[in-house]
């Protein structure tokens, strides 16, 4: 494109713009021509697939879009058969391995940089760093949860946190793309511009068939999971949307809330020093059952998803007509629901802004209102996962701590930006110092 508008140029200033005005306008029409093709080519694969950009690449037909209706009770029920506590501790044993993995890797500076005490770059790589800053804290969580929900759901290993580059990288990074494209167009309005306009239309398409082809990957390859959604529904491209809704779902939002827990606790030394205390007291061999009974632990993971929920927003239609503050909302309307402003409502909560995790200590959330606190939603959309999300974020939490101390050497917490899913607005750099 700027090579036409240079050719166009030269031809006005050197007097032979016939030619050179026909030469521009073929490189034009090529340049065109490279963007439209594929886009249209791509749409038509995925014509199927009506709606939104981020609807778009999870599938209109998933859990997560899927209306109150039969066909949803019946992926709720099948969900809940793999996601109950007794399935989530018998997958413990997968979940340390993968944290174990993850943390290894970042302790030999894979995932930052690392400052080993002396020797070559070859030597220190064979050894744990006593310092490493890792650059991108968020990759490292996507990493871990990636790997935690294709081994325990899927019976897939996606590679995420092995050393060696297993092409993850694709899966971890499409299924967080996924949230950030319902946001892109508002945050940049050049994106709205017609060329910006295709080109972000052919990156949507290419990473639409990217997560599906995923998905049919784990259908095609089998468990005990995709079999069960296989045997209730015939049609294999809603099934498809299915994986991708949990995949996006328990990667995307995990990672998320994870990210900020950490940033949190690297942030403020007060709340670091309180929660190592608790944890500095239990072995490091803990089971998962010991792990949640820690109070000060639990604390800090609900003063989180206070500040920070992963789904910042939600809407629900009114099957009745409801009385909200003196005015009438009739039935069928829809609503509008933030976990994010109830959190931070100074109405709600003492000092709504700030990181205290002590309130959660003596606080029980029987006594809270649902429409003050509800990080998982509520209602029968109410996260089917919550479980096994919170128990993830416990225990890669934990064995953090037991092995590191954290500090924030950028001195500040990314300030979140809203879209599908809560994401940070930055990167940021947290030092792990081993204990």
């Amino acid at each position: 494109m700027i090579t036409c508008i240079l050719v166009f140029l030269a031809g006005n200033l050197l007097g032979s713009w016939c030619v050179l005005t026909a030469i521009s306008t073929v490189c034009l029409m090529g340049a065109l021509l490279r963007v439209v093709i594929p886009v249209l080519i791509m749409s038509r694969k995925l014509a199927h697939l009506p709606g939104p950009q981020a609807p778009r690449m999870i599938g209109n037909k998933g859990m997560l879009l899927t209306p109150y209706n039969e066909d949803w009770k019946i992926k709720k029920k099948i969900l809940r058969q793999f996601l109950n506590p007794r399935h989530i501790v018998e997958n413990e044993g997968t979940i340390l391995r993968i944290i174990d993995r993850s943390l290894s890797n970042a302790s030999r500076g894979t995932l930052g940089t690392c400052d080993a005490s002396s020797g070559a770059k070859e030597e220190r790589d064979q050894k744990d760093c006593s310092v490493c800053d890792v650059d991108n804290i968020l990759e490292l969580f996507q990493a871990i949860t990636s790997d935690i929900m294709g081994e325990c759901l899927f019976n897939k290993d996606f590679g995420c946190s092995a050393e060696v580059d297993t092409g993850c990288s694709d899966i971890a990074k499409m299924y967080a793309q996924i949230a950030k494209e319902s946001y892109s167009v508002l945050a940049d309005p050049t994106r709205r511009l017609p060329f910006r306009k295709l080109a972000v239309k052919r990156q949507t398409c290419k990473n639409i068939l990217k997560v599906r082809r995923t998905a049919r990957g784990i259908i095609e390859k089998g468990s005990p999971l995709t079999d069960k959604f296989l045997e209730a529904f015939d049609n294999i491209e809603d099934v498809i949307d299915d994986i991708n809704s949990i995949l996006f779902a328990g990667q995307d939002t995990t990672s998320n809330a994870l990210f900020y827990a950490i940033s949190c606790i690297a942030h403020y030394r007060d709340v670091n020093r309180w929660l190592r205390k608790e944890i500095s007291e239990v072995s490091s061999t803990a089971t998962w059952t010991e792990i949640n009974q820690l109070p000060r632990l639990d604390a800090v993971i609900k003063e989180t998803l206070r500040l920070y929920p992963s789904a910042p927003l939600t809407m629900r239609t009114l099957h009745k007509d409801h009385e909200i503050c003196g005015y009438t909302v009739p039935k069928g309307s829809t609503m509008w629901l933030s976990p994010y402003t109830a959190g931070r409502n100074p109405k709600i909560w003492d000092k709504a802004t700030s990181f205290i995790p002590q309130r959660f200590i003596n606080l029980n959330l029987k006594d809270i209102p649902k429409c003050d606190y509800f990080p998982f939603m509520a209602g029968p959309h109410e996260c089917s996962g919550k479980n096994f999300a919170l128990m993830e974020i416990k225990l890669v939490i934990f064995h953090i701590m037991k092995r590191y101390t954290l500090s924030l050497p950028d001195k500040t917490i990314p300030y979140p930006r809203l879209a599908v899913t809560m994401h940070p607005g930055s990167k940021i750099k947290i030092r792990f110092e081993k204990l």
